[in-house]
């Protein structure tokens, strides 16, 4: 039965984080800021892995479920951008661009990737909060089942 994602491609999306997040630590300075905030989605992403189980995503409820889903998706084009970016300013250091280019670069590339990465995070933790909240709610049913059970 297909749930939109897989918990492999949480797996996958965890992979080309640290894909991204390699490829910016060994990059120009200038793109520190951007390994620091692939780093933290890095971070959610592990987090994620570690609490969704495929037991687990096969019985939430279809608004958490569309909410993971969501953030995935949200993390992967985001992920993309950020490579492509790097990708096409790979060679910027080596070829001692100009001021004007440098800061450009800098000032309208950067910052537009770098919210774009604090929104993916931030719906990511959003949608572990919620599933957080439904697996508390989900232990103490549990709990109170085994105590009716046990009187």
């Amino acid at each position: 039965m297909s749930f939109g994602f897989s918990i492999g491609d949480f797996i996958t999306l965890l992979d080309k984080a640290h894909l991204v997040y390699r490829k910016c630590k060994s990059a120009p300075s200038d793109y520190a800021v951007l390994a620091q905030h692939v780093e933290i989605l890095t971070h959610v992403l592990e987090e994620t892995r570690s609490i969704l189980s495929p037991s687990l995503a096969s019985s939430l409820p279809k608004p958490k479920l569309n909410s993971l889903v969501s953030a995935r998706e949200s993390c992967q084009i985001t992920l993309d951008e950020v490579e492509k970016f790097l990708n096409k300013y790979e060679d910027m250091g080596k070829k001692h661009p100009t001021y004007f280019k440098r800061v450009k670069f800098i000032g309208k590339d950067v910052e537009g990737l770098k919210a774009r990465l604090s929104l993916s995070t931030n719906l990511l933790q959003l949608g572990l909060s919620s599933l957080s909240r439904y697996i508390k709610l989900l232990f103490l049913l549990h709990c109170r089942q085994i105590k009716y059970n046990s009187s």
